[in-house]
């Protein structure tokens, strides 16, 4: 099994869109406004606007904090369709 990549090497680029929309839906299901959100999860507000508008690189533990208090268990139900990986 591979290592995972170190947090400087994690590229959220390909999937910034797909975060973009998955986010305000996931949150939606959720019934959280982006400040309860920031709260339960110990992210910054700021860094959920910056996801939900498709900018930034966030780090994947805020990734993570996120996905635990949205309830979503896996990164295709997080990110979207995942597009099929690439060759190293």
């Amino acid at each position: 099994m591979d290592p995972l990549p170190s947090p400087e090497a994690f590229d959220l680029g390909p999937y910034r869109a797909s975060m973009a929309k998955r986010l305000p839906m996931l949150r939606a299901r959720a019934k959280l406004s982006q400040a309860e959100l920031a709260e339960a999860s110990g992210v910054g507000h700021r860094t959920i606007k910056k996801i939900e508008a498709g900018i930034g690189n966030p780090e994947l533990e805020t990734l993570l904090r996120l996905q635990q208090v949205l309830g979503v268990s896996t990164l295709e139900e997080f990110f979207g369709e995942l597009p099929s990986q690439r060759p190293n």
